[in-house]
């Protein structure tokens, strides 16, 4: 994902063509990206006035330059915004040495619009690699029951507020239930906008939009929920609800998707699109014959075992027959997590919209959620900075002959 939000200047009046302005060009490529726009400004001046940087932070100016004389605008944002990179938007048939002022006053680039996507995404990345900005991996991790009520949504909710809090990674709960939606009474909230009002508004969806949607939890912790008021009578389409999911991603480190046990499509997509799956099922046979069923279809869809982590809740390890040991060999893994049953302590805290962290601090279930944490949260290798990057951006461009 970008690592950095983009703030927009001067780009509002411009068009590209008769029919395109140069806002809407720019804010479309942005959103495909899965960039946020951070703020918006008509000018320099009002930039100068409305954008405020707290220690540390970072963003990307993408500045519209017109003709030379927009360069000493250009130099004021730079002087005024020290360390912070600006892209800046020519018109493709103004003055080639539009470019080159451009980098004196203050730019890491300049390119021409209108642009290919590709060559416009070549540009951000080479100014987030050149600054030190490396891309935010983002791990989304998709719970699902393997069976009806098997749990998944009480594990979920548990696993995202240990991931936020006892291991200090931003993370968004969201619930991909499509008619009625559960997870804000698990916390008791209530939520001004759910993953509904979202899929209402797709027209002017992008990851700004959803970030204002999301629902403040604790420190590190956001949700997206489900439908709230009253059951929808409607079922959006999978590619509208995993579109959300993408732009979920760039907001961050963890994502976990509470998904329903449905085995539609939504279903499948939001599992095999996921970079772990946590498939929750319970001791009994329907619940163990359903897994299997579960992962053979994944199996037909590509999906590689390896990013499958099957979890029995309420577990009993007394169980003839069903121990985590004969539930393995059964389904053919090396093994799998187990999540003791305390229905105490659950219940008390489902009661309560209270996880269990805050609620049951000493449930034996915390140290099982602990454990299923680290077979999901993979450290990843950063991305090595490619050789001679700015040289093909400036190709790409046509910016040597």
């Amino acid at each position: 994902m970008y690592p950095l939000n983009v703030i927009l200047v001067g780009c509002g009046d411009a068009w590209v063509g008769r029919e395109n302005s140069l806002r809407n060009l720019v804010r479309r490529e942005l959103s495909n990206q899965l960039v946020c726009v951070q703020g918006e400004f008509r000018d320099v001046d009002s930039a100068l006035r409305g954008v405020k940087f707290e220690k540390g932070e970072h963003a990307l100016f993408l500045i519209h330059l017109r003709t030379l004389d927009d360069l000493p605008q250009l130099q004021r944002l730079s002087s005024a915004f020290p360390g912070q990179p600006i892209l800046a938007l020519r018109d493709a048939n103004s003055d080639r040495q539009l470019f080159l002022g451009a980098l004196r006053a203050g730019a890491a680039f300049a390119v021409p619009v209108p642009f290919e996507s590709d060559d416009f995404k070549a540009a951000l990345d080479w100014i987030a690699r050149e600054f030190g900005f490396v891309p935010r991996q983002t791990t989304l991790i998709a719970v699902a029951g393997a069976s009806g009520a098997a749990g998944a949504s009480t594990i979920a909710v548990n696993l995202a507020y240990e991931i936020a809090t006892t291991m200090q990674r931003e993370c968004i709960l969201a619930e991909l239930a499509v008619r009625f939606g559960v997870l804000a009474t698990h916390l008791n909230l209530e939520p001004r906008v759910t993953l509904f009002h979202l899929l209402d508004n797709l027209a002017d969806l992008d990851v700004e939009t959803v970030r204002q949607a999301l629902t403040p939890v604790c420190d590190n912790l956001y949700l997206l929920p489900g439908p709230q008021e009253a059951i929808s009578s409607t079922v959006p389409a999978a590619p509208d609800m995993m579109r959300v999911v993408q732009y979920l991603k760039p907001l961050a480190d963890v994502v976990v998707l509470d998904v329903p046990c449905t085995y539609d499509d939504l279903y499948f997509e939001a599992l095999a699109s996921a970079d772990k799956i946590v498939l929750v099922m319970e001791q009994k046979l329907p619940s163990v014959r359903a897994v299997q069923m579960v992962r053979d279809a994944l199996h037909l869809r590509g999906v590689p075992s390896s990013k499958q982590v099957i979890v029995v809740n309420r577990y009993n390890a007394q169980m003839k027959g069903f121990t985590a040991e004969e539930l393995a060999q059964h389904l053919h893994v090396a093994s799998l997590q187990t999540v003791v049953n305390d229905y105490a302590a659950v219940s008390e805290a489902v009661n309560s919209g209270q996880p269990l962290r805050i609620q049951a601090p000493s449930s034996r279930v915390l140290a099982d959620i602990t454990a299923l944490i680290r077979p999901l949260l993979d450290l990843r290798p950063l991305p090595q900075k490619g050789p001679n990057l700015f040289n093909r951006v400036v190709r790409a461009f046509g910016l040597t002959s």
